[in-house]
């Protein structure tokens, strides 16, 4: 299964009650760019965005470009269980909860949605008591024992630190210059497998202004895009004065280093760099 139920835990844009879920069927790599496809409470439609995964959290961000065939494809691949060759599936082993900031809807037929769940999200095992009679003594120890053993396979599966160790991740931050009254930090946060190798990188740049006009009139003349490379995605936090831009690191020139080797090429550029948790 490479789907589960993800809390939500801030979303502004539509929701204030506490205890909702989203089920997020897939999160993924496709040409450099991470997704997450997935569905609201309450919501007939699916629904997808840019995903970034941020220790247990997924923060997602609404696509300024319509891309519903990459997940109409996608889709039918699963439910058709053939072999994702194209899109690179990200674990969500860790992550409990979600950000939604933005998203973009998808409209899907009922059963085409009924049959992606099913195959995708774990099912909730419910135990029924029943009357056993004496000759039914072996074939119950046979099923207690087979369950036992898919528990046991899931358990390694979705703990794969015990055998391979914990990934490690890496935080590199660095304060940049910018033709802007605001002070400009950017953060890069570094996943690496189960191997140390960088696996990707995902960048952050927060434009902190030092006065409301300032964020105003970059806001409202729509100054933002100015700073946005293609495929980013940005937010507005209108009661932080802040601006901050979301990105994936080209990490093609560093494919293959390993931990040490990326934070000393990272210090070496002047960034101050930390293990992530």
């Amino acid at each position: 299964m490479i789907g589960k139920e993800l809390k939500i835990t801030t979303n502004q844009l539509t929701y204030g009650e506490d205890d909702q879920n989203i089920k997020a069927y897939a999160c993924f790599k496709y040409k450099s760019n991470h997704y997450i496809l997935f569905k609201k409470p309450n919501d007939a439609n699916l629904s997808y965005g840019s995903s970034h995964i941020d220790k247990d959290k997924a923060v997602i961000i609404d696509l300024k470009h319509q891309e519903d065939e990459l997940f109409i494809s996608l889709i039918d691949l699963i439910i058709n269980k053939q072999e994702l060759k194209e899109y690179e599936i990200i674990s969500l082993d860790k992550v409990s909860k979600c950000e939604i900031i933005g998203s973009n809807s998808l409209e899907v037929p009922l059963d085409k949605i009924t049959l992606l769940e099913d195959l995708t999200i774990p099912k909730k095992v419910v135990f029924q008591e029943k009357t056993v009679k004496k000759s039914k003594v072996k074939p119950i120890i046979i099923s207690l024992f087979l369950l036992i053993l898919i528990g046991a396979s899931f358990f390694l599966y979705y703990n794969r630190q015990l055998i391979f160790g914990k990934p490690k991740t890496l935080l590199c931050v660095i304060a940049k210059e910018t033709d802007l009254n605001a002070s400009v930090d950017e953060h890069i946060y570094f996943t690496f497998t189960y191997s140390q190798k960088i696996d990707y990188a995902n960048v952050v740049t927060s434009y902190v202004f030092k006065d409301e006009q300032s964020y105003t009139n970059f806001k409202n003349m729509g100054l933002y895009y100015k700073y946005m490379k293609q495929g980013d995605t940005y937010n507005l936090e209108d009661e932080n004065l802040t601006y901050k831009t979301f990105s994936n690191l080209d990490i093609s020139s560093i494919k293959g280093y390993d931990y040490i080797e990326v934070m000393n090429l990272y210090l070496k550029k002047e960034y101050i760099c930390e293990e992530g948790t």
